[in-house]
């Protein structure tokens, strides 16, 4: 129980720290450091954000995704620009459907790491 609330808060600092340097490096580091999140309670939630990742910058793939609509809409004749906005429509909806998955996956997580933490506490009062 100790030992993944610890690997969680690693996780959790990999993740601001490579948002705060706009790098993907610190994330990685964290990642190797604690041997990876198999079998974790963040397991899901990681391969999410892993899956996202470029090689040098931490942007996740539905981003990267609604950036391209916007600038094909930039760059569009005018004639071109109402399929152009269609398509970003598209891409804006896959990514809020996207961001309702991982706030669900959070609220998920957050439930069970509030779970083990009680069953620590517990512990805790019953040993002293």
């Amino acid at each position: 129980i100790v030992m993944e609330l610890k690997r969680i808060g690693f996780w959790v600092c990999g993740i601001l720290l490579s948002c705060l340097c706009i790098d993907v490096k610190p994330y990685i580091e964290v990642k190797k450091m604690v041997g990876g999140f198999d079998g974790s309670l963040i397991f899901t939630l990681d391969s999410r954000i892993s899956e996202g990742l470029g090689d040098k910058s931490f942007m996740l793939k539905e981003v990267k995704e609604v950036n391209d609509a916007v600038d094909s809409i930039l760059e569009a004749s005018d004639e071109v620009k109402r399929d152009a906005a269609k398509e970003l429509e598209t891409k804006l909806n896959k990514f809020v459907e996207g961001s309702d998955v991982v706030k669900a996956e959070m609220g998920d997580l957050f439930s069970k790491v509030m779970a083990q933490r009680t069953k620590l506490i517990d512990q805790l009062r019953k040993q002293y």
